[in-house]
């Protein structure tokens, strides 16, 4: 999981990064945050689905099946986050809205995965 943390958190370097005004930077550091949450919950429900044969959880995301593998989710997150960076910075007039958007939409996730009975824990 720090790896995960550490290229998320230097994905800024991959771009024009001192282009960003301030409020898009602390989005986009919220959209990262949020990441990370997803994955640690993914990975509870991947540590579920491998020691508990009555798991119930799924993930319910199409392009990583019901049964997916931690490797494929961190590397789905790292790329998706770099399409959506290079998006973002090629399109400064939509970023403050593109932004709001993604984290609107990975907060629900964040917060549904929480409601299911998903957690997230941090071990360094």
């Amino acid at each position: 999981m720090k790896w995960l943390l550490i290229v998320l958190f230097s994905l800024p370097c991959i771009a024009d990064w001192q282009d960003w005004n301030k409020t898009d930077k602390l989005l986009w550091k919220t959209n990262l945050v949020l990441d990370v949450l997803d994955a640690s919950q993914a990975y509870d429900m991947i540590h579920c689905q491998n020691n508990n044969p009555n798991c119930v959880y799924v993930e319910k995301n199409p392009v990583f099946g019901e049964r997916p593998k931690i490797e494929n989710i961190l590397i789905g997150k790292v790329v998706g986050n770099i399409i959506l960076y290079q998006v973002l910075d090629n399109f400064p007039e939509s970023r403050r809205t593109g932004l709001i958007l993604s984290n609107g939409i990975k907060c629900y996730v964040v917060i549904n995965n929480n409601n299911i009975g998903l957690n997230f824990r941090f071990n360094f």
